[in-house]
């Protein structure tokens, strides 16, 4: 399946952080269909994806297509869902069909996958530059209580080489 749309969950603490630095008339905000009622949050040179590519069947092709439609110079966080302890790869299995076994397997019943310690990895495949930045360890802790950020979990942040 190649994607032609982008689509993206935006979380309402990131959008408010996003509207504090990005003026609005600049936010543009689609809706497609990906896996299930998920949102497109893309602004050309920025994205946000928040737990989406555990539910696409080619999260690799999903990741070269934002990186195509990302401007060069524009970045963008790309969550996913990790469950410690982390495996070493990524545990993917396309048998597994039934929900409740996919449940069992992947810790939801609509995931396709695990993610384990090679997501930075998958991120720099799709041609991205790559990062995992703790917002717990390097904010004020009034910051990460205003932007509900995670502490237990970093922020994937992937930035789209400029030319030259």
């Amino acid at each position: 399946m190649i994607i032609t749309k982008i689509s993206l969950q935006p979380m309402k603490s990131l959008i408010s952080l996003a509207l504090r630095y990005i003026p609005r008339k600049y936010l543009q905000l689609f809706s497609h269909w990906v896996a299930r009622f998920l949102y497109v949050f893309y602004l050309g040179n920025k994205v946000y994806c928040n737990h989406v590519m555990e539910h696409v069947s080619d999260d690799l092709q999903a990741m070269r297509e934002i990186y195509r439609v990302l401007k060069p110079g524009g970045w963008g966080i790309i969550q996913v869902p990790l469950f410690y302890p982390l495996p070493e790869i990524t545990y993917e299995d396309n048998s597994i069909v039934k929900l409740a076994e996919r449940e069992e397997a992947f810790g939801q019943d609509d995931h396709v996958r695990l993610y384990g310690k090679d997501y930075l990895s998958r991120l720099q495949s799709a041609g991205f530059e790559a990062q995992e930045i703790w917002p717990g360890k390097k904010l004020p802790d009034a910051e990460v209580k205003r932007y509900a950020l995670p502490l237990d979990e970093p922020i994937f942040f992937v930035r789209k080489p400029t030319i030259g």
